[in-house]
């Protein structure tokens, strides 16, 4: 994977993938925890969780962990997410 690859969604449960944020540059494990589901974590800071939720399509929405003082929100696109988190 080159520097401004995306990086593929993983594909089956318990599968992770790893990555730079886009906008963070911050290092990021995104692991499939259900069907249209992503658990969220930034490597540097272990008490940020999030769950990512894929609508069937193409769309996501963010909600972060109870306790965790983050913003959630929605993207067009896995390739939005990734650029913007």
């Amino acid at each position: 994977m080159t520097e401004n690859a995306v990086p593929e969604l993983p594909a089956a449960i318990g599968e992770s993938v790893n990555f730079n944020g886009g906008s963070s540059g911050s290092p990021v494990t995104v692991t499939r925890v259900g069907e249209n589901a992503f658990e969220v974590r930034y490597d540097l800071n272990p008490s940020y969780l999030a769950i990512l939720e894929q609508d069937g399509r193409d769309s996501f929405f963010l909600t972060p962990a109870p306790g965790v003082g983050a913003v959630g929100g929605g993207w067009d696109a896995w390739s939005f997410f990734y650029e913007h988190f």
